[in-house]
Protein backbone atom coordinates (compact mmCIF):
# COMPACT_ATOMS: atom_id res chain seq x y z
CA UNK A 1 0.00 0.00 0.00
CA UNK A 2 3.38 2.48 0.93
CA UNK A 3 3.85 1.78 -2.93
CA UNK A 4 0.73 2.86 -4.12
CA UNK A 5 0.41 6.20 -1.85
CA UNK A 6 3.90 6.93 -3.08
CA UNK A 7 2.59 7.08 -6.79
CA UNK A 8 -0.61 8.75 -6.13
CA UNK A 9 1.70 11.69 -4.56
CA UNK A 10 4.22 11.82 -7.09
CA UNK A 11 1.23 12.09 -9.40
CA UNK A 12 -0.16 14.56 -7.55
CA UNK A 13 2.68 17.18 -8.18
CA UNK A 14 3.38 15.68 -11.64
CA UNK A 15 -0.17 16.23 -12.97
CA UNK A 16 0.21 20.24 -11.66
CA UNK A 17 2.13 20.84 -14.40
CA UNK A 18 1.91 18.27 -17.44
CA UNK A 19 -2.04 17.37 -17.28
CA UNK A 20 -4.32 18.37 -20.06
CA UNK A 21 -7.99 19.26 -20.37
CA UNK A 22 -10.10 16.27 -21.78
CA UNK A 23 -11.03 16.66 -25.19
CA UNK A 24 -13.97 14.99 -26.74
CA UNK A 25 -12.07 11.73 -27.43
CA UNK A 26 -10.47 11.01 -24.73
CA UNK A 27 -13.61 11.47 -22.64
CA UNK A 28 -15.74 8.87 -24.76
CA UNK A 29 -12.48 6.71 -23.94
CA UNK A 30 -13.18 7.38 -20.40
CA UNK A 31 -16.89 6.63 -20.39
CA UNK A 32 -16.83 3.36 -22.57
CA UNK A 33 -14.58 2.32 -19.85
CA UNK A 34 -16.41 2.72 -17.09
CA UNK A 35 -19.32 1.49 -18.09
CA UNK A 36 -17.54 -1.75 -18.97
CA UNK A 37 -16.39 -1.77 -15.41
CA UNK A 38 -19.34 -0.84 -14.37
CA UNK A 39 -21.54 -4.47 -16.17
CA UNK A 40 -17.87 -6.41 -15.32
CA UNK A 41 -17.73 -6.81 -19.51
CA UNK A 42 -14.70 -8.97 -18.57
CA UNK A 43 -14.84 -10.35 -22.11
CA UNK A 44 -14.25 -6.51 -23.55
CA UNK A 45 -11.81 -5.78 -20.88
CA UNK A 46 -10.15 -8.20 -21.89
CA UNK A 47 -9.19 -6.74 -25.24
CA UNK A 48 -8.79 -3.59 -23.67
CA UNK A 49 -5.19 -4.65 -21.64
CA UNK A 50 -1.58 -3.41 -23.56
CA UNK A 51 0.20 -7.13 -22.24
CA UNK A 52 1.55 -7.80 -19.85
CA UNK A 53 0.31 -6.10 -17.38
CA UNK A 54 2.19 -5.67 -14.67
CA UNK A 55 2.19 -6.43 -11.42
CA UNK A 56 3.99 -5.18 -8.07
CA UNK A 57 7.22 -7.40 -7.46
CA UNK A 58 6.95 -10.34 -6.97
CA UNK A 59 3.80 -10.35 -8.38
CA UNK A 60 3.36 -11.96 -12.00
CA UNK A 61 2.81 -9.96 -14.36
CA UNK A 62 -0.85 -10.71 -16.55
CA UNK A 63 0.80 -12.11 -19.78
CA UNK A 64 -2.50 -13.03 -21.53
CA UNK A 65 -6.22 -12.44 -22.03
CA UNK A 66 -6.77 -15.80 -20.53
CA UNK A 67 -4.92 -14.72 -17.21
CA UNK A 68 -6.64 -11.44 -16.99
CA UNK A 69 -9.84 -13.24 -17.13
CA UNK A 70 -9.04 -15.03 -14.50
CA UNK A 71 -7.79 -12.51 -12.45
CA UNK A 72 -10.00 -9.93 -13.24
CA UNK A 73 -12.09 -9.61 -9.94
CA UNK A 74 -8.57 -9.94 -7.91
CA UNK A 75 -7.21 -6.80 -9.88
CA UNK A 76 -10.85 -5.06 -10.32
CA UNK A 77 -12.20 -5.80 -6.61
CA UNK A 78 -15.44 -4.07 -4.87
CA UNK A 79 -13.74 -1.09 -3.95
CA UNK A 80 -11.79 -0.36 -6.96
CA UNK A 81 -15.01 -0.96 -8.91
CA UNK A 82 -16.09 1.59 -7.12
CA UNK A 83 -13.99 4.30 -7.10
CA UNK A 84 -14.18 4.05 -10.58
CA UNK A 85 -17.94 3.73 -11.49
CA UNK A 86 -18.87 6.73 -9.28
CA UNK A 87 -15.76 8.62 -10.39
CA UNK A 88 -16.36 12.48 -12.04
CA UNK A 89 -14.41 12.41 -15.08
CA UNK A 90 -13.71 16.05 -15.38
CA UNK A 91 -12.49 16.25 -11.85
CA UNK A 92 -10.54 11.99 -11.60
CA UNK A 93 -9.87 11.87 -15.16
CA UNK A 94 -6.63 13.30 -17.08
CA UNK A 95 -4.92 13.73 -20.32
CA UNK A 96 -1.22 13.73 -19.55
CA UNK A 97 0.74 14.35 -22.64
CA UNK A 98 1.23 11.53 -24.87
CA UNK A 99 1.83 9.15 -21.71
CA UNK A 100 -1.99 8.60 -21.96
CA UNK A 101 -5.14 9.12 -19.49
CA UNK A 102 -4.74 8.84 -15.56
CA UNK A 103 -7.21 8.03 -13.39
CA UNK A 104 -7.18 8.98 -9.22
CA UNK A 105 -3.65 10.40 -9.57
CA UNK A 106 -1.61 7.67 -11.38
CA UNK A 107 -4.06 4.74 -9.67
CA UNK A 108 -4.53 3.69 -13.32
CA UNK A 109 -3.27 4.52 -16.50
CA UNK A 110 -5.21 4.47 -20.41
CA UNK A 111 -3.14 5.14 -23.00
CA UNK A 112 -4.89 6.90 -26.33
CA UNK A 113 -6.32 4.14 -27.55
CA UNK A 114 -8.32 2.75 -24.56
CA UNK A 115 -5.70 0.05 -23.25
CA UNK A 116 -5.28 -0.27 -19.63
CA UNK A 117 -1.66 0.24 -19.21
CA UNK A 118 -0.74 0.29 -15.73
CA UNK A 119 -2.50 -0.45 -12.63
CA UNK A 120 -1.43 1.00 -9.61
CA UNK A 121 -3.44 -0.70 -6.80
CA UNK A 122 -3.77 -3.85 -5.14
CA UNK A 123 -6.26 -5.42 -3.65
CA UNK A 124 -6.53 -7.05 -0.33
CA UNK A 125 -6.55 -10.39 -2.29
CA UNK A 126 -3.75 -9.85 -4.23
CA UNK A 127 -2.06 -8.66 -1.21
CA UNK A 128 -2.34 -11.80 0.40
CA UNK A 129 -0.82 -13.20 -2.95
CA UNK A 130 1.84 -11.45 -2.46
CA UNK A 131 2.73 -12.21 0.73
CA UNK A 132 2.38 -16.18 0.00
CA UNK A 133 4.78 -15.73 -2.56
CA UNK A 134 7.29 -13.82 -0.34
CA UNK A 135 7.29 -16.58 2.23
CA UNK A 136 8.05 -19.21 -0.21
CA UNK A 137 10.52 -16.61 -1.84
CA UNK A 138 12.81 -17.11 1.08
CA UNK A 139 13.65 -20.75 0.70
CA UNK A 140 14.60 -20.30 -2.71
CA UNK A 141 18.06 -17.73 -1.98
CA UNK A 142 21.32 -18.02 -0.08
CA UNK A 143 20.41 -18.08 3.61
CA UNK A 144 22.78 -15.10 4.08
CA UNK A 145 20.38 -13.30 2.69
CA UNK A 146 16.72 -14.24 4.22
CA UNK A 147 16.59 -11.43 6.56
CA UNK A 148 14.21 -8.85 4.66
CA UNK A 149 10.91 -7.11 4.98
CA UNK A 150 10.09 -7.22 1.37
CA UNK A 151 11.71 -8.14 -2.12
CA UNK A 152 11.63 -5.03 -4.32
CA UNK A 153 12.77 -6.63 -7.52
CA UNK A 154 14.83 -9.07 -8.99
CA UNK A 155 16.20 -8.88 -12.72
CA UNK A 156 18.63 -10.70 -15.38
CA UNK A 157 20.76 -9.55 -17.86
CA UNK A 158 23.40 -11.19 -20.13
CA UNK A 159 26.15 -10.91 -17.63
CA UNK A 160 24.33 -10.63 -14.32
CA UNK A 161 20.91 -11.74 -11.82
CA UNK A 162 20.38 -8.95 -9.44
CA UNK A 163 17.86 -9.35 -6.57
CA UNK A 164 16.85 -5.95 -4.24
CA UNK A 165 15.32 -6.39 -1.22
CA UNK A 166 13.58 -4.05 1.36
CA UNK A 167 15.16 -4.27 4.50
CA UNK A 168 13.46 -3.79 7.91
CA UNK A 169 14.83 -0.31 8.45
CA UNK A 170 13.40 0.96 5.41
CA UNK A 171 16.25 1.30 3.13
CA UNK A 172 17.18 -1.59 0.28
CA UNK A 173 19.67 -4.25 -0.01
CA UNK A 174 21.69 -5.13 -3.13
CA UNK A 175 23.30 -8.52 -3.83
CA UNK A 176 24.34 -9.88 -7.33
CA UNK A 177 25.47 -12.72 -9.14
CA UNK A 178 26.95 -14.30 -12.82
CA UNK A 179 24.56 -15.02 -14.80
CA UNK A 180 24.59 -18.63 -14.92
CA UNK A 181 24.39 -18.58 -11.10
CA UNK A 182 21.40 -19.58 -9.00
CA UNK A 183 19.98 -17.33 -6.19
CA UNK A 184 21.21 -20.20 -3.82
CA UNK A 185 24.75 -19.73 -3.96
CA UNK A 186 26.63 -16.80 -2.13
CA UNK A 187 26.49 -13.67 -3.82
CA UNK A 188 29.27 -12.23 -5.51
CA UNK A 189 28.44 -8.30 -4.08
CA UNK A 190 25.92 -7.29 -1.39
CA UNK A 191 25.57 -3.42 -0.67
CA UNK A 192 23.11 -1.82 2.23
CA UNK A 193 21.58 1.46 2.49
CA UNK A 194 20.05 2.18 -1.27
CA UNK A 195 17.39 4.35 -1.86
CA UNK A 196 14.22 4.30 -4.03
CA UNK A 197 12.61 7.14 -6.02
CA UNK A 198 9.95 7.56 -8.21
CA UNK A 199 10.03 8.80 -12.12
CA UNK A 200 7.16 10.76 -12.85
CA UNK A 201 3.54 9.21 -12.35
CA UNK A 202 3.69 6.28 -14.00
CA UNK A 203 4.85 3.90 -11.35
CA UNK A 204 8.25 3.83 -12.89
CA UNK A 205 10.86 3.86 -10.30
CA UNK A 206 14.88 3.28 -9.70
CA UNK A 207 17.13 1.97 -6.63
CA UNK A 208 20.24 3.31 -6.40
CA UNK A 209 23.35 1.87 -3.96
CA UNK A 210 26.56 3.72 -2.64
CA UNK A 211 29.99 1.82 -3.05
CA UNK A 212 32.70 4.07 -3.20
CA UNK A 213 33.16 6.21 -6.23
CA UNK A 214 30.57 3.50 -8.41
CA UNK A 215 26.85 3.94 -8.32
CA UNK A 216 24.39 0.73 -8.90
CA UNK A 217 21.14 2.02 -10.35
CA UNK A 218 18.59 -0.51 -11.27
CA UNK A 219 16.05 1.30 -13.20
CA UNK A 220 12.25 -0.06 -13.46
CA UNK A 221 9.79 0.29 -16.49
CA UNK A 222 6.48 0.27 -15.36
CA UNK A 223 5.18 2.72 -18.39
CA UNK A 224 6.99 2.53 -21.52
CA UNK A 225 7.38 2.39 -25.27
CA UNK A 226 6.96 -0.77 -26.84
CA UNK A 227 10.43 -1.08 -26.90
CA UNK A 228 10.99 -0.52 -23.40
CA UNK A 229 12.73 -3.22 -21.30
CA UNK A 230 11.51 -4.32 -18.47
CA UNK A 231 14.00 -3.01 -16.24
CA UNK A 232 18.00 -1.85 -16.84
CA UNK A 233 20.91 -1.94 -14.33
CA UNK A 234 23.09 1.25 -14.56
CA UNK A 235 26.94 1.35 -13.19
CA UNK A 236 28.52 4.86 -12.81
CA UNK A 237 31.54 5.46 -12.36
CA UNK A 238 31.41 8.92 -10.52
CA UNK A 239 29.19 10.94 -13.02
CA UNK A 240 30.35 8.62 -15.70
CA UNK A 241 28.03 5.46 -16.83
CA UNK A 242 30.03 2.35 -17.46
CA UNK A 243 27.62 -0.58 -17.43
CA UNK A 244 24.25 -0.37 -18.78
CA UNK A 245 22.34 -3.80 -19.44
CA UNK A 246 18.96 -4.32 -19.93
CA UNK A 247 16.98 -7.24 -18.62
CA UNK A 248 16.27 -9.94 -20.33
CA UNK A 249 13.42 -12.58 -19.60
CA UNK A 250 13.93 -16.05 -19.39
CA UNK A 251 10.31 -16.28 -19.56
CA UNK A 252 8.80 -16.32 -23.33
CA UNK A 253 5.37 -15.26 -22.21
CA UNK A 254 3.34 -18.63 -24.13
CA UNK A 255 -0.23 -17.76 -25.14
CA UNK A 256 -1.53 -20.61 -22.05
CA UNK A 257 -2.42 -20.28 -18.42
CA UNK A 258 -0.90 -21.13 -15.35
CA UNK A 259 -2.96 -24.21 -15.08
CA UNK A 260 -1.98 -25.19 -19.11
CA UNK A 261 1.75 -25.16 -17.90
CA UNK A 262 1.54 -27.63 -15.41
CA UNK A 263 3.50 -31.07 -14.76
CA UNK A 264 2.06 -33.63 -13.32
CA UNK A 265 1.70 -37.35 -13.61
CA UNK A 266 2.85 -38.39 -17.21
CA UNK A 267 1.40 -35.03 -18.94
CA UNK A 268 2.90 -31.22 -19.66
CA UNK A 269 0.41 -28.69 -19.65
CA UNK A 270 -1.67 -30.06 -22.76
CA UNK A 271 0.42 -32.85 -23.70
CA UNK A 272 -0.30 -36.14 -22.10
CA UNK A 273 1.06 -39.53 -22.69
CA UNK A 274 -0.83 -41.44 -24.54
CA UNK A 275 -3.00 -38.63 -26.77
CA UNK A 276 -2.49 -38.44 -30.41
CA UNK A 277 0.49 -36.28 -31.52
CA UNK A 278 -0.98 -32.94 -32.30
CA UNK A 279 -0.70 -30.87 -35.29
CA UNK A 280 -0.18 -26.68 -34.72
CA UNK A 281 -3.82 -26.88 -36.34
CA UNK A 282 -4.97 -28.89 -33.55
CA UNK A 283 -3.26 -26.87 -30.84
CA UNK A 284 -4.48 -23.15 -32.32
CA UNK A 285 -1.67 -21.37 -29.69
CA UNK A 286 0.65 -19.70 -32.29
CA UNK A 287 3.45 -23.05 -31.80
CA UNK A 288 5.12 -24.46 -34.71
CA UNK A 289 6.02 -28.27 -34.46
CA UNK A 290 9.27 -29.96 -36.34
CA UNK A 291 9.89 -33.68 -36.90
CA UNK A 292 13.70 -34.57 -36.00
CA UNK A 293 15.22 -38.04 -36.14
CA UNK A 294 17.95 -38.61 -33.28
CA UNK A 295 20.49 -41.01 -32.86
CA UNK A 296 20.58 -43.14 -29.35
CA UNK A 297 23.39 -45.47 -28.92
CA UNK A 298 22.87 -47.98 -27.49
CA UNK A 299 24.82 -51.85 -26.78
CA UNK A 300 23.21 -52.99 -30.43
CA UNK A 301 24.60 -50.17 -32.02
CA UNK A 302 23.22 -46.73 -32.93
CA UNK A 303 19.22 -46.46 -33.17
CA UNK A 304 17.02 -43.57 -34.91
CA UNK A 305 14.35 -42.22 -33.23
CA UNK A 306 12.03 -39.44 -34.16
CA UNK A 307 10.84 -36.79 -32.03
CA UNK A 308 8.45 -33.83 -32.55
CA UNK A 309 9.52 -30.77 -30.98
CA UNK A 310 6.92 -27.56 -30.89
CA UNK A 311 8.44 -24.38 -30.13
CA UNK A 312 6.94 -20.52 -29.84
CA UNK A 313 8.98 -17.47 -31.12
CA UNK A 314 11.84 -19.56 -32.16
CA UNK A 315 12.46 -21.21 -28.99
CA UNK A 316 11.91 -25.20 -28.12
CA UNK A 317 9.76 -25.68 -25.29
CA UNK A 318 8.77 -29.72 -25.45
CA UNK A 319 9.96 -32.27 -27.49
CA UNK A 320 7.80 -35.56 -27.75
CA UNK A 321 9.12 -39.23 -28.61
CA UNK A 322 6.18 -41.61 -30.60
CA UNK A 323 5.39 -44.65 -28.85
CA UNK A 324 6.62 -47.84 -29.90
CA UNK A 325 4.64 -51.07 -31.42
CA UNK A 326 6.63 -53.90 -30.71
CA UNK A 327 3.66 -55.85 -32.91
CA UNK A 328 4.18 -54.25 -35.67
CA UNK A 329 7.59 -52.79 -34.94
CA UNK A 330 6.46 -49.40 -35.60
CA UNK A 331 6.27 -45.98 -34.16
CA UNK A 332 2.79 -45.15 -33.25
CA UNK A 333 0.89 -41.43 -33.68
CA UNK A 334 0.45 -41.49 -30.07
CA UNK A 335 2.77 -39.34 -27.33
CA UNK A 336 5.17 -42.01 -26.27
CA UNK A 337 7.23 -39.98 -23.94
CA UNK A 338 7.53 -36.01 -23.20
CA UNK A 339 10.42 -34.26 -22.98
CA UNK A 340 10.25 -30.62 -20.92
CA UNK A 341 12.90 -28.17 -22.46
CA UNK A 342 11.15 -24.63 -20.91
CA UNK A 343 11.17 -23.46 -17.72
CA UNK A 344 7.66 -22.17 -18.18
CA UNK A 345 6.25 -25.51 -17.55
CA UNK A 346 6.40 -26.18 -14.02
CA UNK A 347 5.04 -28.84 -10.94
CA UNK A 348 2.31 -27.91 -8.41
CA UNK A 349 5.49 -26.85 -6.53
CA UNK A 350 7.18 -24.63 -8.75
CA UNK A 351 9.71 -27.25 -9.75
CA UNK A 352 11.08 -27.32 -13.86
CA UNK A 353 13.80 -27.17 -15.89
CA UNK A 354 16.45 -24.71 -14.12
CA UNK A 355 15.54 -25.53 -10.76
CA UNK A 356 18.78 -26.25 -8.21
CA UNK A 357 19.25 -29.61 -6.78
CA UNK A 358 19.20 -27.92 -3.16
CA UNK A 359 15.47 -26.32 -3.98
CA UNK A 360 14.32 -29.42 -5.63
CA UNK A 361 15.42 -31.46 -2.04
CA UNK A 362 13.52 -28.59 -0.22
CA UNK A 363 10.28 -29.26 -2.12
CA UNK A 364 10.34 -32.88 -2.49
CA UNK A 365 12.27 -34.37 0.61
CA UNK A 366 11.49 -38.03 -1.00
CA UNK A 367 13.91 -37.53 -3.14
CA UNK A 368 16.47 -40.08 -5.21
CA UNK A 369 19.40 -39.55 -6.43
CA UNK A 370 20.98 -41.54 -9.57
CA UNK A 371 23.32 -42.25 -12.22
CA UNK A 372 22.39 -45.10 -14.64
CA UNK A 373 24.76 -46.27 -17.48
CA UNK A 374 22.37 -48.21 -19.72
CA UNK A 375 21.39 -45.21 -20.88
CA UNK A 376 23.66 -42.29 -19.68
CA UNK A 377 21.36 -40.29 -17.31
CA UNK A 378 22.40 -38.82 -13.78
CA UNK A 379 18.76 -38.26 -12.57
CA UNK A 380 17.05 -36.34 -9.67
CA UNK A 381 13.38 -38.02 -8.86
CA UNK A 382 10.34 -38.41 -6.40
CA UNK A 383 7.63 -40.98 -5.94
CA UNK A 384 5.37 -37.87 -5.57
CA UNK A 385 6.37 -36.89 -9.06
CA UNK A 386 6.51 -39.83 -11.45
CA UNK A 387 8.71 -37.99 -13.51
CA UNK A 388 12.70 -37.82 -14.04
CA UNK A 389 14.77 -34.68 -13.94
CA UNK A 390 17.81 -34.65 -15.77
CA UNK A 391 21.16 -33.44 -14.85
CA UNK A 392 23.85 -31.88 -16.58
CA UNK A 393 27.11 -34.69 -16.58
CA UNK A 394 29.35 -31.39 -16.30
CA UNK A 395 27.80 -30.41 -13.09
CA UNK A 396 28.85 -34.02 -12.13
CA UNK A 397 31.96 -33.85 -9.34
CA UNK A 398 34.80 -36.43 -9.60
CA UNK A 399 33.51 -40.10 -11.10
CA UNK A 400 31.05 -41.78 -9.49
CA UNK A 401 31.75 -45.99 -8.95
CA UNK A 402 29.43 -47.64 -10.93
CA UNK A 403 27.25 -50.71 -9.19
CA UNK A 404 24.81 -51.78 -11.18
CA UNK A 405 22.25 -50.75 -13.27
CA UNK A 406 21.53 -47.49 -10.54
CA UNK A 407 24.37 -45.83 -8.45
CA UNK A 408 22.99 -43.78 -6.01
CA UNK A 409 24.52 -40.53 -5.61
CA UNK A 410 24.53 -37.63 -3.48
CA UNK A 411 24.04 -33.87 -3.63
CA UNK A 412 27.73 -33.08 -2.89
CA UNK A 413 28.68 -35.09 -5.82
CA UNK A 414 27.77 -32.12 -7.85
CA UNK A 415 28.59 -28.57 -7.94
CA UNK A 416 26.69 -26.05 -6.18
CA UNK A 417 23.70 -24.33 -8.00
CA UNK A 418 23.91 -27.34 -10.42
CA UNK A 419 20.77 -27.13 -11.99
CA UNK A 420 17.52 -29.71 -13.72
CA UNK A 421 17.97 -29.05 -17.80
CA UNK A 422 15.42 -31.67 -18.94
CA UNK A 423 12.42 -33.01 -17.60
CA UNK A 424 10.97 -37.10 -18.94
CA UNK A 425 7.55 -38.18 -18.72
CA UNK A 426 6.71 -41.51 -19.20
Amino acid sequence: MKHIISVILMATLYCSAYCQDLNTESQQIIEAFIEHIKTDDVEVLKTKIAYPLKREYPLPHINNTAEFQKYYHILFDTSLKDRIVSSDIQKDWSVVGSEGIMFGNGLLWLNHKGQVIALNYQSEEEAGIKDEIINKNRLNIHESLRDFANPAYTLTTKKFIVRIDKMADGQYRYASWTANSDMTQKPDLVLFNGKMSYDGSGGNHSYQFKNGIYTYEVYVFVIGTEDSHDAELNVYKNSDRIVNQPSISKKTQLPFTSDQLLISTKQAGIFKIGDQIPGTDSLDKQLSVRKENQIRYTEDGEVEEPFYIYSYNGIDLLKLKPAYDYNIAEYTNTIGQIYVLSDEFTTSKGVGVGTTIRTFISKYPDYSLWYTYISGMYVIDSNELKAQFLLDENDLIGSPEIKGDMTILKPSDFKEGAQVKTIRLF
